[in-house]
């Protein structure tokens, strides 16, 4: 008795299941606005470079962090003392925290790390 119980139990999940794929349909979104991008090639310095839709802000190299050596700021390259909590990048002054909070009020999906 118990058997046909877990049978009719398993056909049920499986039921179910297969309503469950049929109904979930993930849309991928593309996206189109600003973004910070990390570049890294094997054998080659990485490179940042902030991107607003098919141009090119500017593209320069990241040096190789070594244990020991303080955070560079990711906009102005200089020693990061501070962090910011909402996008979890590296600044080092007002104005860099400033311009960052600028570039993640027009693209929050951009500077997310």
């Amino acid at each position: 008795h118990t058997e046909e119980i877990n049978r009719a139990s398993l056909k049920r999940l499986l039921e179910e299941e297969e309503q469950n794929k049929k109904a979930i349909r993930v849309e991928k979104v593309v996206y189109d606005g600003p973004r910070i991008i990390t570049h890294s090639k094997k054998g080659q310095p990485d490179t940042v470079s902030y991107s607003h839709g098919d141009f090119t802000v500017y593209r320069k190299p990241v040096p190789k962090r070594v244990p020991g050596q303080p955070v560079k700021c990711c906009l102005t390259g200089l020693v990061a003392r501070y962090r910011d909590p909402v996008t979890k990048l590296p600044y080092a002054n007002l104005q860099a925290f400033k311009q960052l909070r600028e570039m993640y009020k027009k693209d929050p999906a951009g500077l997310r790390r």
